[in-house]
């Protein structure tokens, strides 16, 4: 067994852990997958008889979670924040720089789901 662990910027909630590994329990001869949102990380066990590490990147690409590092688009560097430490100082909030965030575009595994069966407030009558 061959083990893989990726960073994946694109992980940082929830229903991402979820769709990662539902991409990753689709995939033949994967063994165990673990898929951590705090550290945007993916760690799986593998059978190189029956898939390749390239097979499984190309999955998790193809579905939005493309392994890489980090765009600092959220985080900027700390040389880059300042801190006004009195109200009455307006010539330092004039230094602040603020930047509307980026956009980060539809987040995966958000996709609008369909429901099996009918819901009953749906009925007529």
């Amino acid at each position: 067994m061959d083990k893989i662990e990726l960073r994946i910027p694109a992980l940082y909630g929830d229903h991402h852990v979820l769709e990662v590994r539902r991409i990753l329990s689709s995939l033949p001869g994967l063994v165990e997958a673990q898929a951590s949102a705090a550290q945007q990380r993916v760690r799986a066990t593998f059978d190189p008889a029956q898939i390749t590490t390239e097979a499984i990147v190309a999955a998790l690409s193809a579905g939005g979670y493309a392994p890489g590092e980090a765009s600092g688009a959220l985080n900027p560097p700390l040389d880059e924040l300042r801190h006004v430490a009195a109200a009455d100082r307006a010539e330092t909030t004039r230094e602040a720089k603020f930047a509307p965030p980026p956009a980060l575009g539809a987040c995966p595994g958000l996709e609008p789901q369909a429901v099996a069966g009918e819901h009953p407030a749906d009925r007529k009558g």
